[in-house]
């Protein structure tokens, strides 16, 4: 009996909120407070849009190195926490505050991406009062334990549609962004099968506008065996402005976590950016693969995988097939996203989650 994994795309023929603040002179406390960096003064400190200035806890305000990793986030939304022996608030906007930071669009701490380069050593004490064990501590409390109606909007937010030809007839497939850059992944069979005509990026409600096409720069990575491609998208200013994107998982997922997936099933169009949810089945390392429950079908193939802390886990593939029985329900496969990290770490790719 002839068995195989059914590539998931489909063939048809050609044819930033900030919070509001009382004007009542009440205290403010900066947990959870977010808004956007409008200017970074040193290593360690930025004005945010709401002209509240941050001290970042752990940065050096003398290290020019943060102080260029720091600029590079301007524009970008925050979400601020206090250290764990110093709960601060404030009262007016140009006040100065000390605070932890995370994007708000991946979830990636900021300092600690800084320091991943930098190591341990470059941790800052004397503007914290937490150690550094403390600080790793606050933020792996602080993991999002998402629902279904979160888990679908961060993966319509950070996913696109995918249309491309091999000269006899049209497909369709999805990708999704990991990074500002406009880097993205999705499956080799999506990307390399034929000719990219264009790509449609999604909002957080699925919406997507099929005449503002973007192109493929180009092809940072494509692994036939295992079936990923990593891609660069060609951005104007405002998709760059809008983009979002989420992070990879840092673990394998263990069997009966909770996942979800986003994709295209059918290419029709009122069916765009479809969530699925489900469960790991299983890992099966043999063919670098997660075996997941989730329903899906053709036009998920390169579809984002999430767990329930809004981490990318893996890349939708596709589902069992046999010669006799056809497509097996509910018996799917992803790409195994550590593989995917462990080829962006070792080419010093940037991507959320690193």
């Amino acid at each position: 009996m002839k068995k195989s994994i059914c590539s998931f795309i489909v063939a048809a023929s050609l044819g930033t909120t900030l919070s509001m603040l009382s004007s009542c002179g009440s205290p403010t406390e900066i947990d959870y407070y977010t808004s956007e960096i409008a200017s970074v003064e040193d290593g360690a400190t930025v004005t945010l849009n709401s002209g509240l200035r941050v001290k970042l806890c752990g940065l050096n305000p003398q290290d020019t190195y943060c102080k260029e990793q720091l600029e590079k986030y301007i524009g970008e939304e925050i979400e601020l926490m206090h250290d764990s022996q110093l709960e601060e608030s404030f009262v007016e906007m140009d006040a100065t505050v000390h605070a932890y930071a995370q994007l708000t669009s991946s979830g990636t701490d900021i300092v600690r991406h800084i320091l991943s380069s930098a190591g341990e050593r470059g941790f800052y004490t004397a503007s914290v009062n937490d150690s550094l064990e403390s600080y790793s501590n606050i933020f792996k409390k602080r993991r999002l334990d998402l629902d279904d109606e979160q888990m679908c909007s961060m993966l319509r937010a950070c996913s696109m549609l995918v249309f491309g030809t091999d000269g006899n007839q049209q497909w369709v497939g999805t990708a999704f962004f990991i990074s500002k850059d406009g880097l993205a992944l999705s499956c080799n069979h999506v990307i390399n099968h034929g000719t990219i005509t264009k790509v449609c990026i999604s909002n957080s409600k699925g919406e997507i506008n099929l005449e503002q096409g973007y192109s493929v720069n180009s092809i940072a990575h494509a692994d036939k065996e295992l079936d990923y491609v990593a891609f660069y998208v060609n951005l104007d200013d405002e998709a760059r402005r809008n983009l979002k994107f989420m992070p990879l998982a840092k673990n394998m997922p263990s069997g009966g976590a909770k996942i979800g997936v986003m994709g295209n099933p059918l290419g029709q169009k009122s069916l765009l950016m479809s969530y699925s949810s489900g469960t790991v089945s299983g890992y099966r390392p043999e063919i670098g693969k997660i075996q997941i429950n989730a329903p899906i079908t053709h036009g998920f193939s390169g579809g984002p995988v999430c767990n329930s802390h809004g981490e990318i886990v893996g890349i939708a593939q596709g589902g069992f097939e046999t010669e006799n029985s056809g497509t097996i329900a509910n018996l799917n496969f992803a790409v195994d996203i550590q593989l995917v990290r462990e080829w962006l770490d070792e080419n010093n790719k940037a991507y959320a989650g690193k």
